[in-house]
């Protein structure tokens, strides 16, 4: 009788309540399909296996690590969380934990506790240089250069050939107004690997903060060789052959950039430079009328004081006039401008009334370099201007 209680009892607990059995979990069954859709990104089926691997051994650190990275794939980065700080409450070296849970930290741009997470990595393990980039870039994000500085570098120390870190590295040393320094960083790099694109660019740029011309356009035809166009860099390559005074090369690289809708006033404003040094008068002035239009920028003044340049040597002097009266708008303090606009009006105007009035408000703003001679110029008009009163008089009588 006591035996059929005992049976009777057990068989109710393997019973649903819809009357069906409970069926046996084969753990290592769920695991290894766990595996399987891991590997194959499946990461929700890889979850719900992990799940069920879990609620049987609720003590095993593999099955809750699963489980967190399953929660991290997919975004869920409360449970991900939780999971991560169960595992280093029994485990307080688990580094797979603490570099995972940085990484939620850093998504969540929660930096300061992403940083706390690293830095228990190099309590772990300081010989580790991926632990000190972690910590270097952690730098970074919270405005803490010098900081960031001592990481790269012993980072670097540690690992010669981390081409991250060297390329960050080069880059900081470049924004801290460090060149030279940088450019030993990144050669050290191009020499484990010269194609690198990333560490050719960052070349250029400290080539072109250097103001080596000449190297900035090597660095960036080997970058360009390897079929690579970046915007940026076509404009860098362009405005170093500028410098170069090759107007042809300059001139490519910025019609380029033009031809695929991508110019800037400065892309045009360069161009009419390269023109006019190849004295094309017509195209440099159409080019500096293009930057003006796209001019949005304190240069505009300047646009329009170049522009004024050219049409006085292509002897325009109406619309150089216009333009030196535009130029004089947007650089009020450029009290030259007044000067070549009294020049101008000077020649073109026959009523010398309109060229003594820019000379005198050039004058009076006691600009040294033509003070004299405008001062002279003012009593010549003068002269011409009463002789010119005394004749009309004697006409009209």
């Amino acid at each position: 009788m006591k035996f059929s209680i005992v049976l009777a009892v057990i068989l109710s607990c393997c019973v649903f309540a819809n009357g069906q059995r409970t069926p046996s979990i084969d753990i290592d069954e769920q695991y290894k399909q766990g595996i399987t859709a891991l590997n194959n990104y499946q990461y929700q089926k890889a979850l719900d296996h992990f799940y069920e691997c879990h609620r049987v051994e609720t003590q095993n650190k593999d099955y809750l690590q699963k489980l967190a990275y399953c929660y991290l794939k997919l975004g869920d980065y409360s449970e991900a969380k939780l999971s991560y700080n169960a595992l280093l409450k029994n485990d307080s070296t688990n580094v797979n934990a603490w570099s995972n849970l940085g990484s939620i930290y850093e998504k969540e741009l929660n930096y300061p506790k992403a940083a706390e997470c690293y830095q228990e990595l190099l309590m772990i393990d300081s010989t580790n240089s991926y632990y000190f980039r972690q910590n270097a870039f952690m730098a970074l994000r919270m405005k803490n250069p010098l900081l960031a500085l001592a990481h790269f570098d012993r980072a670097l120390e540690l690992n010669e050939k981390d081409l991250v870190v060297i390329n960050e590295y080069s880059s900081l040393l470049l924004a801290i107004k460090q060149p030279e320094l940088a450019e030993k960083i990144v050669d050290k790099g191009l020499n484990f690997s010269p194609n690198n694109l990333k560490l050719l660019y960052t070349k250029a740029d400290i080539l072109h903060a250097k103001k080596n011309h000449k190297k900035v356009v090597s660095t960036l035809n080997h970058a360009m060789s390897k079929k690579d166009t970046v915007q940026y860099y076509q404009k860098m390559i362009g405005a170093a052959y500028l410098h170069l005074e090759n107007y042809d090369s300059c001139l490519y690289h910025l019609n380029q950039i033009v031809e695929r809708g991508q110019e800037s006033e400065l892309t045009y404003y360069q161009m009419a430079i390269a023109y006019r040094g190849k004295d094309d008068l017509e195209k440099s002035t159409e080019s500096y009328e293009a930057a003006i239009e796209k001019a949005i920028s304190e240069n505009t003044g300047l646009y329009y004081k170049n522009l004024a340049l050219v049409l006085d040597e292509r002897k325009r002097l109406k619309p150089a006039i216009a333009a030196w009266k535009k130029a004089i708008e947007y650089s009020p303090k450029e009290h030259i401008y007044l000067y070549y606009l009294a020049k101008d009006c000077d020649v073109y105007y026959k009523d010398k009334k309109i060229a003594r009035r820019y000379y005198r408000k050039y004058y009076d703003t006691k600009h040294p370099q033509y003070r004299t001679y405008v001062k002279e110029r003012i009593q010549y008009l003068n002269g011409i201007i009463h002789q010119r009163k005394v004749k009309a008089k004697t006409k009209s009588k």
